[in-house]
């Protein structure tokens, strides 16, 4: 290992705060995918509780829709702080929160709408499966959106100037490695959107 601008490197010059976070990507995935096969055994469970026939692809879809516009606006505010706009990183970091937060707001109205027609976690063996993927994916997007809004409100900043900011600055670093996070969620969504709301259809 080497150290360089005060950070810690491993000797192919990775930091090791990115190789912590790909680490656990890496085991967040085998979990989800642990839950996704478990969904795969039961989606066809559903005898007198929660199905396939209950779900909402309109309001999931813009959900969905949602949610990967704040990949869009995670990206956005990663090149503000690269060249030092403060005002643009600012924006789009709250932009990347905000969207996150409608997301969260989106799949909590829906688990209220199934709570209220009785089609709980233990309505079926569906409905069992469902909530712990989604809820399980739900609880990710809120731990980053409180992490955006730790970024926004406390971390980011200090260190930065108007004009190129070295690669390796510590600001842009914590704003890669939380995007690392916020994309890797994302992604997962797309994987579950696609199993659970347009495969049934199909």
């Amino acid at each position: 290992m080497a150290a360089h601008g005060g950070h810690t490197h491993t000797s192919l010059g990775l930091d090791m705060r990115k190789l912590g976070m790909w680490t656990f990507i890496g085991s967040e995935s085998i979990f989800f995918g642990t839950l996704i096969a478990n969904f795969f055994r039961w989606r066809s469970s559903s005898e007198g509780g929660l199905g396939p026939e209950h779900l909402d692809i309109n309001l999931t879809g813009a959900g969905a829709f949602v949610l990967l516009m704040s990949s869009l606006t995670m990206v956005l505010a990663l090149a503000g702080i690269k060249s030092g706009r403060l005002d643009r990183y600012k924006l789009w970091i709250a932009a990347t929160a905000a969207l996150g937060v409608a997301f969260t707001c989106i799949q909590i109205y829906e688990f209220a709408h199934f709570g209220l027609h009785d089609l709980g976690m233990s309505s079926s063996l569906f409905g069992g499966a469902f909530f712990a993927l989604t809820g399980f994916h739900g609880l990710h997007v809120v731990i980053g959106v409180i992490w955006l809004l730790f970024l926004l409100i406390f971390k980011v900043g200090k260190d930065i100037e108007p004009g190129h900011v070295p690669a390796d600055n510590h600001s842009v670093i914590s704003v890669e490695i939380c995007g690392l996070y916020w994309h890797f969620v994302d992604l997962v969504w797309v994987f579950i959107f696609t199993l659970i709301y347009l495969l049934p259809a199909v």
